[in-house]
């Protein structure tokens, strides 16, 4: 875990904790055995930027832009306790909880996460 001191977010801390345990979760249940979930923050500008990478598990590119749907599962043969609703409860969350600015994508292995710095 690579964190940059001083960042500062106005949030709700509790919504935001749960929201960043789904994000880290979801990372380590869809990685594999033995593997490592990186998670750094850094200030760029006025953004914070939070990055969740997984080192042994990549969403497949046609995939990408349903991960954030509700019930929606990458691997379908997948038969744990998830429900598919980990993602979409964090983009819910930013969207209807968070009241300034906010990018949250996926690019392969890595969830960004950019938010206003105050």
């Amino acid at each position: 875990m690579a964190l940059e001191n001083e960042l500062f977010v106005i949030l709700e801390q509790e919504l935001f904790g749960k929201a960043l345990a789904n994000i880290i979760n979801n990372a380590i249940v869809h990685s594999e055995e033995h593997s490592s979930i990186y998670v750094t923050t850094k200030q760029s500008g006025s953004e914070c930027i939070l990055t969740v990478k997984n080192m042994s598990s990549s969403i497949p590119a046609d995939e990408i832009q349903h991960v954030f749907e509700p019930f929606y599962k990458v691997d379908k043969s997948r038969t744990g306790n998830g429900t598919g609703l980990g993602l979409y409860i964090v983009k819910v969350f930013f969207w209807n909880i968070m009241d300034f600015g906010f990018v949250l994508r996926i690019r392969k292995t890595v969830l960004y996460l950019r938010l206003s710095c105050h």
